[in-house]
């Protein structure tokens, strides 16, 4: 099984209610589904998907894609670290390559959407410096909850502001 696919299934197990995705539509995504999904993330595309190790194992992991309507604009996705390494850095960390994909992108914004019940997550978001853009929709598969949008402007030199 491959890490990308490995990842997604340990996020989705462990936090099904942070994801518009289910684990039973991960499981029912053919190999050639993941093999698509994965060359999407991996050079020679323009995205990326960085995974977060310690002492040689995967444990958290995100996505950095491009906007599909503003080429200005990156997005932060699918953001997860394993129960037992949350609140030891590596939230911000992959936060922080993901920046740092942006902005050798070219972008000037890195946003990303988030449930309006993710406490921690949400409070992760806001010391890296993203704000509310006040845009807000209905959570994937489930519209008796509500996601909002958060920006981080990009800044050159790694100073950002929301």
């Amino acid at each position: 099984m491959s890490l990308h696919r490995e990842l997604r299934f340990r996020a989705l197990k462990d936090a099904p209610e942070q994801f518009g995705e289910t684990l039973e539509e991960a499981l029912a995504r053919p190999r050639e589904g993941w093999e698509a999904l994965t060359a999407s993330i991996v050079p020679p595309s323009t995205q990326a998907m960085f995974i977060a190790e310690v002492r040689g194992d995967p444990v958290g992991s995100v996505y950095a894609i491009d906007d599909v309507e503003r080429k200005e604009i990156g997005r932060l996705g699918g953001m997860w670290v394993a129960p037992d390494q949350r609140r030891r850095g590596i939230g911000m960390a992959l936060i922080e390559a993901a920046q740092g994909w942006a902005r050798s992108s070219g972008k000037r914004h890195l946003r990303l959407w988030v449930a309006c019940d993710s406490g921690a997550g949400r409070r992760l978001y806001e010391r890296a410096g993203f704000l509310l853009t006040g845009a807000q929709r209905a959570f994937p598969g489930d519209p008796s909850r509500g996601i909002v949008e958060m920006d981080l402007r990009l800044r050159p030199g790694g100073e950002n502001r929301g």
